[in-house]
């Protein structure tokens, strides 16, 4: 697991150098700033939470709904490298199978760069991937009975699919499928976007 989070840093880290060093090859960048609002469909490890109970109890998380914000710098027609802040509203689950009603929420925040690799096959509509590494925070509380709550760093992965439509080349809006997965002390981190969102370019 070390190893492929190595790779993946590495990895991340080339394809930015990469791509900045079309920067002086252009004569002028530009960067945007953008937020959305996102569908998030969980797929968490429930047997996180059950190693808190003595029990065998039963868990089943809902779904719930984030939203993000990013800044990037776009450094030429097909490579842009951006920055993420990202916030999931608490996944909610009752605990069955013992006694008293008890109920789990668990919740994510994450930082993190991505890098964004573009094909513009219109002026006005730009498809891209992209895949990025960054820090996660999950923080879980379980009330009933006896309260407990528990808080969990590490890093984690994305890697999305999504279409930019552009309007008079400052402002955009698009659509976003993302896969998100967390390593490590979060590797029960496991949850998928669909996001919309709007973006302004200067």
């Amino acid at each position: 697991m070390r190893k492929f989070i190595l790779i993946c840093i590495v990895s991340l880290s080339g394809l930015i150098i990469l791509g900045s060093s079309s920067i002086f090859a252009q004569e002028k960048t530009s960067f945007y700033i953008g937020a959305s609002l996102s569908n998030t469909w969980s797929q968490l490890d429930e047997a996180h939470t059950k190693e808190l109970f003595y029990n065998n109890v039963g868990v089943d998380f809902d779904d719930s709904f984030g939203f993000k914000f990013r800044g990037g710098l776009i450094l030429n027609e097909y490579f842009s490298a951006e920055g993420i802040i990202e916030y999931v509203a608490p996944f909610e689950s009752d605990i069955r199978g013992i006694s008293g009603q008890y109920k789990t929420k668990i919740d994510v925040f994450t930082a993190g760069a991505n890098a964004k690799c573009t094909l513009p096959i219109k002026e006005y509509f730009v498809p891209y991937v992209l895949f990025g590494m960054g820090l996660f925070n999950s923080y879980e509380k379980i009330s009933g009975r006896y309260y407990k709550k528990k808080t969990d760093w590490g890093i984690g992965s994305r890697i999305a699919i999504g279409a930019d439509i552009i309007y008079q080349h400052n402002y955009s809006v698009g659509m976003e499928l993302e896969h998100v997965l967390g390593f490590g002390n979060v590797d029960h981190i496991q949850y998928t976007n669909i996001s919309i969102g709007a973006a302004y370019r200067f």
